[in-house]
Parts: C-alpha cells; structure tokens; sequence
C-alpha cells in the first residue's frame, strides 16, 4: 500500500514537469512567433522606406536628367543592342522605344570620331573603366550634332562585363558657343598683337610709301618708274594686310553716318563688271523699301565687295551673283545664327548668292574664322573681317552653302527708328585753303618725318618739323603764328598726344590738328577728336592721300571760321 502510495505519489511528481515544459514551450513559441512577426513587421516598414527611398532617389535621378537634358542608354553585349530612354532616343535621333544596333550607332558617328567611340566602348567592356567624350553625330534624321557619350562597364561579377550603362547629352549649343568664344579670344589676342605692332610696321612702310609714290610721279624713264610701281604696289599689299589685322580685332566706336545699302550694291556691282567674268551674271533684287542704315560706309562697302569677291571666286567657270535686300521683323527670341545674338526691332537683310562650288559643312563652320581659307594664295582674313564689321554694325551674318550646290551669306544690320526718314547727307566738298600754307609735323620716327616733309613741300607747302610733342610745344610757344596746322603723331616719347594737343591749342587756339597713327581712327584717335583735331590720316600714306587730307582740314577750318 504503501508503496502504491509512493508509486502513484512518484508518477504524479514525473508528471507535473511534462505540463511545466510543454506550457512553456508554447509561451516561447509564442513569444518567438510574436518576435518573428515584429521583427517581419520591422523588415516591411524597412522595404517599404527602401522602396520609398528607391523612388525618391528615381525621381531625382530623372529630374536631374531633365535638368541636364540627359538620357540613359544601355548597351548589352551579348545581343550587342543599344536601349535608351525617350530622350536619350530622341538625341540619337532614333524612334523611342526602338533598340538600336551597336554597328548602327557606329555608324552614325562622323568617321573622324569613330575610333575614339568603339575604342572607350571596348575599354568600358574590358577594363571597367569610365568614359566621357565629345562625339561629332549624324544620325538618320539628317540632322549633325555634338553628344557628350559617357558610360562604364557595370557587371562586376562578370570578366568582360556583359553590359555597359551611360547618358548622352546634345552639346552642340554648349559647343557652338564655346567655339565663339574661342574666336572672340582669338580676336582679343590678336587686337592686342595688331595694336603693339602695327604703330612701327606701318612707320617702317611709311616712308617706303611715301618714297615710292614720289618717285613714280617724278620718273621719266619707264623701266624705272614700272620698278618704283612694284615697289609701292607691294608696300600697299604689306598696309592692306596691317588693316584687315586691325579691322578684325577693332574696338571702340566707329564713325557712323545715314548709309544708303542699295547704293553700296550698286557701287560694288558696277566694280564687278568691270573686272569679272563675263560668264558671271550679276543680278539685283532689292526689294527693302528702306536701305539706310547708321553705319561705317567704307567698312560696310568694303564688306560687301569682300563677299561679292569671294563668290566670284567660288564661280571659276561662271554662273550667277545675286544681291538681294528686304526688310524683316525680329521677336524677342530672335539669335543671329551666326554666333551673335541680336536685339527685337526692324532689320536690313542683305543677301550675296552664289552659284558656285559651296562649301564643306567643316570649312563652312569655320568660314569666319581667322587665317582659315580655302583658297591657294588666301590670307584667311576676309570674312572674319566681314564678321567683325557687321557684329561692330549690331547686326549678324550666316552662311547656308552645300558642296556644289552654291553658297549664301545673310547679313542682317538693324534698321533705325523711322528708318524711311533718315537721308543721306551729302557732304559739300570744303574750300581749298590758299598756299602756301604753313604745316608743322610731329612725329618721332625720322625717316617718317622726312617723307611727310618732303611730300608737303613738293605739293607746296611749307613744312617744319619736330621729334616729339614738347619740342613741338616750345616751337610754338617762341612762334605763336608760326603754323597753320600741325600733323600730331599719336604714339611718341614724352608729352602724350593728349597732353600736346592741349598745349599746342592752348598756345594757338586757331591752330588746325591733324592726327596720325598705324592703329587706326580708335581708341584714343577718338579721344583726340573729340577734343578739338579736325582729321585722321591713316599711315601709311600716298602724297595724295595726304596733300588731300592737309587740304580738307584746311578748308574745314576756314569754312568754319567763316
């Protein structure tokens, strides 16, 4: 009995730590389902935030795109396709949505750049290694361009990767504006070049002018005169290319005055059929109702016969030249095509078409580009030249021109308020001033002053001459009423040209000035006009440019005295 007792009191105690166990096998499994749900819970809301994070950072991803005008492309090398995003499609010029042959992509690069896009293509696939590079692109639509192409190999895991993740960006704009920028750069540097070197280079060919153009009016012999022609005839050559350098880099305010365009043509046409093939027809059609313009009337003639030259040129076998004018209305929106931007308001267009053998799209984006030129004995100069006038004018000019099919150059110049008002002034030619006049000449170059001197006497003209402005000063200082004029050199030692114009007008109020200089009627030949000297003689010169310019000044100053 008693051990029944113990038995039954043993299976009761064995019995009672099952039930314990099992019941807390339950609480740990609920427990543990509790923390494993928490815990999937957790996980939810930390995918949730990824995903959440995910589309924010996608959406960045394409608002930065946006921003930076950027597409996305893919390239798989196992079926060697291209797939891109809507706008990286639309760049490349392919329909959206389409793949694209690696090949076809290829072959769409200008050949020139060809090498350089399969070479960084390969070294992303081979190496992993980035790239970004600026690829010329004419994609089917006809249209050419500049892509920036960047990308990298993106399979890590695989040795090559199998594809190659990048963006295209349209950057013709970004470098068509580089490139005007690059060219006005250019044209700094070379003004800064021109200005230093013209002033001694003009007064080294000055006295070869001078001597040269006496010698041909005084020479009977004729072999000897023919030899004195050469000589001037290659000095002027030497001078005309000093100008074209300084007119393309010019600066400052030029003279303006009512032009009259269609005049201008006119001349122009009339020089060329002089001189031009008589299998060139030159043809107007001036359909402006209004050709005057505030302008430069010798840059804007010598403009239009460069262009017109240029296309008789282009025409080695005839054809046919055609002036064209009418008016146009630009927006708010409107860019010259050229490079400048231009302002809303009424514009002369002028046009100069050729019928000729056209241009290169490479030679015709370089066509105003300095010392760049097509032809054999070229300098290069004439259309940077011709760009500089008109952007000097506010206006701006363009070229449409295909190989064999012609060339077209559009000038637009800004039409004045009430433009059909402006008249052209005509200028009533001034009283000659009696002789012998009395001409004091100021210049530090020797050999300068000797010509100078030597031309005026031989026109009759009494001449003196000084090596600088204040020995000019004291000259005139001890003889008040010694000169009728005196010819003022700007660069010299010393006294500035500012300061002895204002001495010498100081001294003899009557005194007339004229001003000389290698660098052009600029800058401070601007100043010194505006401070009271009547004229500007441009070195080198001719004994008859100069006797004309004494002349003029003369006459202006008794007939403003009258």
């Amino acid at each position: 009995m008693s051990r029944r007792q113990d038995g039954n009191a043993g299976a009761g105690d064995e019995h009672e730590p099952r039930g314990t166990n099992t019941d807390q096998g339950i609480e740990d499994l609920v427990s543990q389902n509790e923390r494993l749900q928490a815990e999937a819970q957790a996980s939810r809301r930390k995918l949730a935030d990824a995903e959440d994070r995910l589309q924010w950072s996608a959406k960045k991803l394409r608002l930065a795109l946006l921003a930076g005008d950027t597409g996305m492309w893919e390239w798989d090398t196992a079926t060697n396709q291209l797939t891109g995003s809507e706008r990286a499609w639309t760049i490349l010029g392919v329909p959206a949505g389409t793949q694209l042959g690696y090949g076809a992509f290829l072959a769409s690069v200008d050949p020139a750049d060809r090498r350089v896009a399969a070479g960084s293509m390969q070294d992303a696939v081979q190496g992993h290694r980035d790239f970004d590079v600026k690829l010329r692109y004419a994609p089917p639509d006809g249209t050419r361009k500049w892509i920036a192409w960047r990308g990298q190999g993106v399979d890590e895991k695989a040795k090559p990767p199998a594809r190659v993740l990048g963006t295209v960006r349209d950057v013709t704009e970004r470098k068509r504006m580089l490139e005007v920028l690059q060219q006005a750069e250019t044209l700094d540097s070379m003004g800064r070049l021109a200005s230093g070197v013209a002033h001694d280079f003009n007064n080294m060919l000055g006295p070869i002018v001078g001597y040269s153009d006496l010698l041909v009016s005084l020479l009977k012999d004729p072999q000897l005169k023919s030899f004195a022609e050469i000589i001037l005839h290659s000095a002027h050559r030497a001078a005309d290319l000093t100008s074209r350098l300084l007119g393309v880099a010019r600066k400052g305010k030029q003279s303006t005055a009512p032009v009259d365009i269609h005049e201008l043509i006119e001349d122009v046409a009339r020089l060329l059929e002089l001189g031009i093939d008589r299998r060139i027809a030159v043809l107007k059609v001036l359909e402006a109702p209004s050709a005057v313009v505030l302008g430069n009337q010798t840059l804007l003639y010598n403009a239009l016969l460069n262009l017109a030259v240029n296309a008789r040129d282009a025409m080695p076998e005839g054809g046919t030249l055609t002036f064209t004018t009418k008016r146009v209305e630009l927006g708010a929106d409107a860019s010259g095509e050229s490079g400048s931007d231009v302002a809303p308001g009424e514009y002369l267009q002028v046009s100069v078409k050729d019928s000729g053998v056209g241009m290169t799209p490479d030679a015709a984006s370089r066509a105003f580009e300095p010392f760049f030129t097509t032809k054999e004995r070229g300098t290069g100069m004439g259309l940077a030249q011709v760009q500089t006038t008109v952007r000097n004018h506010g206006g701006t000019i363009s070229v449409q021109t295909r190989p064999g099919d012609g060339s077209t150059f559009t000038l637009l110049l800004p039409l004045p308020p009430e433009s059909t008002g402006v008249a052209v002034e005509a200028r009533a030619p001034s009283a000659p001033h009696k002789l012998p006049a009395r001409v004091l000449v100021i210049d530090d170059d020797d050999a300068v002053r000797s010509v100078m001197a030597d031309m005026l006497e031989a026109a009759g003209y009494r001449v003196r001459v000084c090596q600088d402005g204040r020995g000019a000063v004291g000259l005139l200082a001890r003889e008040p009423d010694a000169f009728d004029l005196a010819i003022l050199d700007i660069v010299m030692p010393g006294l500035t040209a500012r300061e002895t114009l204002r001495e010498l007008r100081r001294v003899n109020p009557k005194l007339v000035v004229l001003i000389s200089s290698g660098c052009g009627p600029q800058g401070e030949a601007q100043e010194l006009l505006a401070l009271g000297a009547v004229g500007f003689v441009q070195k080198p010169f001719g004994a008859v440019e100069l006797v004309h310019q004494v002349q003029m000044a003369l006459g202006a100053s008794a007939t403003q005295r009258v």
